[in-house]
């Protein structure tokens, strides 16, 4: 299943048209050869329009969403998935939706997009609104990761125009909550790494290292469980 599938926009919005890495470069002349090399394939899935969902288009002084567009990226290198993004954010200048493979593992980004004050024509990416999803194996989806999924398709994001649509999807898209709970994870996790070692060390001075961390990252975790617990 192409990514796009997990939007659930209409049958006449999504399509295969394959995309060169050429065009990447023809705009960012100064982009380097490993990054593009670092891109197996891209493929543009999808095109949403008002007409599809019988919504009006959102265009005012600071926006222009007249469409979306999702494309489709398999990667060489997942490391470089932050790098191909900015790339193709500033490339495509529609409201873009990308969906990154590497393996079976996927992943989707998205990010706000403004009007050029100078040159209306061009569109500037909000750095402060440009997100990940995490990334998910297809074959061992857990059941958060699944009602995440779900909760992307189209008639549970709705939205009154095109930018609400977008503006939802993004929320949906970048899951603060989801994102809490996975930094939690990370952190207990760290948090009895640090504990192992400090009942290892001998040396008083690293293990007061170690207690100063631990009590650090015993801060950071009570306040994130306090925060999910508020949402």
């Amino acid at each position: 299943m192409r990514l796009v599938g997990y939007l659930k926009w209409p049958v006449c919005s999504v399509f295969s048209i394959k995309m060169t890495k050429k065009v990447l470069k023809e705009v960012h002349q100064d982009t380097s050869q490993d990054l593009l090399d670092s891109i197996e394939k891209m493929t543009w899935t999808g095109s949403l329009k008002p007409p599809h969902l019988q919504i009006p288009a959102f265009i005012n002084e600071e926006y222009c969403y007249d469409e979306v567009e999702f494309i489709e990226v398999e990667l060489r290198d997942k490391a470089l998935a932050d790098r191909v993004a900015r790339l193709l954010q500033k490339t495509i200048p529609y409201p873009l939706v990308v969906g990154f493979i590497f393996g079976k593992e996927f992943c989707f980004q998205i990010a706000e997009k403004q009007i050029h004050k100078q040159h209306k024509d061009e569109r500037k990416v909000n750095q402060d609104k440009f997100y990940f999803s995490e990334w998910m194996d297809r074959e061992k989806l857990s059941e958060q990761q699944k009602n995440y999924l779900t909760n992307l398709s189209l008639d549970k994001v709705g939205g009154a125009h095109l930018k609400d649509y977008f503006d939802k999807l993004t929320h949906h898209i970048h899951d603060e909550n989801r994102q809490d709970q996975l930094a939690l994870l990370a952190l207990e996790k760290k948090a009895v790494a640090i504990k192992n070692e400090y009942n290892r060390e001998r040396n008083a001075a690293r293990k007061a290292q170690l207690h100063s961390q631990a009590r650090k990252l015993g801060e950071e975790i009570k306040t994130l469980k306090l925060r999910l617990s508020n949402n």
